[in-house]
């Protein structure tokens, strides 16, 4: 996930939020539409109804084409309950959304693409896809590997080997 808005300045601070000029990545349509309540929602949707990550963040995308704010509590938690009962109206979701482990893990997140860019001596640019192993629950960002295309992602998750 990669909300163009500094989500938690615990785990990462707004002067961190840079591209490898320097120059702030954050985004006022972002900030405006609560991007990172859209990003912790499909964070927590997974940890919560697992195997259903990717149902949840179409849900989440269709989220795009409504009125701003793009996301708010009310909206997210309807969408994410026609995907699971455990995402809906209740207070599971919104415990997960709150608590520090989900706003560090998208940090985390954050962090990966922002280095990944500077690596590369570029700018963030966004939409930008990476299938990231899982293992015991854990994200392995050191082993993500970058996809430009559905397809491409699509030959990265069906490779011998991958779970």
């Amino acid at each position: 996930m990669f909300p163009r808005a500094n989500c938690d300045e615990r785990y990462l601070p707004s002067h961190e939020f840079v591209d490898g000029e320097g120059k702030p990545q954050t985004h006022g349509e972002a900030r405006s539409n609560n991007a990172c309540l859209g990003a912790l929602a499909a964070l927590c949707a997974e940890r919560l109804a697992p195997g259903r990550g990717l149902d949840a963040l179409a849900a989440l995308f269709d989220l795009q084409d409504t009125e701003a704010p793009r996301f708010t509590t009310d909206k997210v938690e309807k969408a994410l309950a026609e995907v699971a009962d455990v995402l809906g109206p209740g207070g599971k979701l919104r415990t997960c959304i709150d608590g520090e482990e989900a706003s560090a893990a998208l940090a985390a997140q954050q962090r990966y693409l922002l280095a990944w860019v500077k690596a590369r001596g570029g700018r963030v640019g966004v939409p930008q896809a990476f299938v990231v192993p899982i293992e015991g629950g854990e994200l392995h960002l050191d082993q993500a590997m970058p996809a430009t295309s559905a397809g491409k992602i699509l030959k990265l998750v069906e490779a011998p080997g991958a779970k």
